[in-house]
């Protein structure tokens, strides 16, 4: 049996990274990421250009999840990578997670740390602390 990962890249190369009808598995194996410390950047990109070119769909919950495991792979540039993808519109839903990005991008460790505390999307990322101090 393939693995949750392994399926969604098969998916990807099928053709379904401009079908909607796959949104759901994107979104599950977003939640799969989270839960098990993976990480699948061409996963999460697919479901942000579907967010593009569905609007209708778009779920801001799974927005600033994307966004909290590029942060997870600081210092690759996977998190602008996302918030470019994503529409100025729903940017003030992100702030919190946008502004810890800035701190670690400027190296204002303490300010990070410390600002993280307030930040609840946070807890639903296995590892996200010690993914940041890697």
């Amino acid at each position: 049996m393939a693995s949750p990962h392994a399926r969604i890249e098969q998916l990807l190369a099928e053709g379904g990274r401009y079908d909607v009808e796959v949104l759901p598995q994107l979104e599950a194996c977003l939640k799969q990421q989270l839960k098990d410390n993976t990480y699948s950047l061409e996963a999460n990109l697919a479901m942000l250009k579907l967010y593009l070119l569905y609007p209708e769909h778009t779920n801001v919950e799974s927005l600033e999840k994307v966004l909290l495991k590029a942060l997870m792979a600081f210092p690759a540039t996977d998190f602008y990578l996302c918030l470019y993808q994503i529409p100025e519109k729903y940017h003030a839903n992100l702030k919190s997670i946008m502004d810890l990005a800035q701190q670690l991008e400027m190296a204002k460790f303490k300010t990070f740390w410390k600002d993280s505390a307030d930040v609840s999307v946070l807890s639903v990322a296995i590892g996200w602390g010690s993914a940041i101090r890697k």
